[in-house]
């Protein structure tokens, strides 16, 4: 979050880091047309971030995932300031820079040392970068919205309700309706060499994803402990998690200062405060597992939510809306197949894109029954936004 300012009271202010853009240096090497041309602008500087992360990805052995929130916790030391003033003679050319962003008389930000509206915190050191990642001893948990590092146990069977995911997209965890679930996390340890430290672990139930407001602190588990190397610890709320019989997200946040997460649950019981989770399997200070559970009797109906984000045009046909429906037995995973397959993924450290009960060697032996479904009602609500 960058630092409060007069043109954003709330800390959030862009942009977020530099880089090169100017057509008098440039980027050599780019045909068009059968014609070299020099690259500048966006269009050149924002590939060259992109093929850093992609470097530190490649160096570290994972995907750092959304890189924002961490890169200012660690502040300005890993990026170089785009400063006119700054005295340094291997760099002389820097003297000549402009002083701030106006343009065509309209005034604009200065730069300068550490965080500014011209140009963030300044231009990327990528070797700083890589040796921060490599920092020995943090601890980590993987971030997503189906994080498998989130475990929900069925307390009448004592086994762990199966993440649910698919290739094509994450599916909610479906549970049964306000029926409490065990709720705990694995935490590891990004070094095979020294131990991490870890403060505290949250547990939350959230009812949307990152950034909003009104979910529930369970617990906060003050663990203060070592992670031994190349390992993790697994941490339990002393609350459970009950989903109340519509979409709800369980969530967990970990507070270790020695890896540079810094929200506090404990310290700020505020569900819009905790970072984002990142992309599925990066090293992350949170992570969601989504869930859902609908129970209607025999006869009944069950009523979808769809809706759309704000569209960048007016639909010109109506929306087609197919649906399936398939029956699962209630008990599949006491299927001895289903069990001695389970048993080998949890053996290996390995997990199956989707759930075991929709894999097609189990599909066919289930039972037939027909489940006919009629669309009763669809109601549109056009909502506006607001917006300049």
């Amino acid at each position: 979050m960058t630092p409060p300012a007069p043109f954003n009271k709330t800390g959030r202010g862009i942009p977020d880091v530099a880089g090169n853009a100017s057509y008098n240096s440039g980027y050599s090497g780019i045909i068009l047309g059968g014609v070299p041309t020099i690259g500048n602008g966006t269009s050149a500087s924002t590939p060259l971030l992109v093929g850093l992360i992609a470097l530190l990805n490649s160096n570290l052995g994972y995907n750092v995932g959304f890189i924002n929130p961490i890169i200012y916790q660690w502040g300005p030391s890993l990026f170089s300031p785009i400063n006119p003033l700054w005295p340094d003679p291997a760099f002389p050319q820097l003297a000549g820079c402009p002083v701030d962003n106006s343009n065509n008389g309209i005034p604009g930000y200065k730069a300068g040392p550490g965080w500014d509206a011209c140009t963030g915190l300044g231009s990327p050191n990528g070797a700083a970068l890589l040796e921060a990642f490599q920092a020995p001893g943090q601890a980590f948990i993987y971030g997503g919205y189906q994080s498998p590092d989130i475990i929900l146990t069925d307390l009448t069977t004592m086994m762990p309700v199966p993440l649910s995911g698919a290739p094509s997209g994450p599916w909610d965890t479906l549970l049964e309706p306000n029926v409490p679930y065990g709720f705990s996390a694995q935490v590891h340890n990004s070094s095979s060499t020294e131990p991490a430290y870890i403060d505290s672990v949250s547990f939350w139930a959230i009812p949307g994803g990152v950034g909003t407001a009104g979910g529930t602190l369970l617990d906060t588990v003050p663990v203060a402990t070592a992670i031994p190397p190349g390992g993790f610890i697994t941490v339990a709320s002393t609350k459970p998690f009950v989903n109340p019989g519509s979409h709800m997200c369980a969530v967990v946040s970990i507070y270790s200062t020695s890896a540079a997460f810094l929200f506090n649950g404990a310290a700020d019981p505020n569900s819009q405060d905790i970072p984002n989770p990142g992309s599925s399997g990066s090293h992350s200070s949170s992570a969601w597992r989504n869930t859902d559970s609908m129970t209607v009797g025999s006869g009944g109906s069950y009523k979808f939510n769809l809706g759309f984000e704000k569209l960048p045009f007016k639909l010109s046909e109506p929306v087609m809306l197919h649906i399936e429906s398939l029956h699962i037995p209630f008990d599949w995973n006491r299927n001895p197949k289903i069990k001695q397959m389970q048993a080998m993924l949890d053996t290996t450290g390995a997990r199956s894109n989707i759930p075991l009960f929709l894999l097609p060697e189990f599909i066919h032996r289930y039972h037939s029954l027909h489940l006919p479904f009629q669309l009763r009602s669809a109601t549109a609500m056009h909502r506006r936004h607001g917006g300049a």
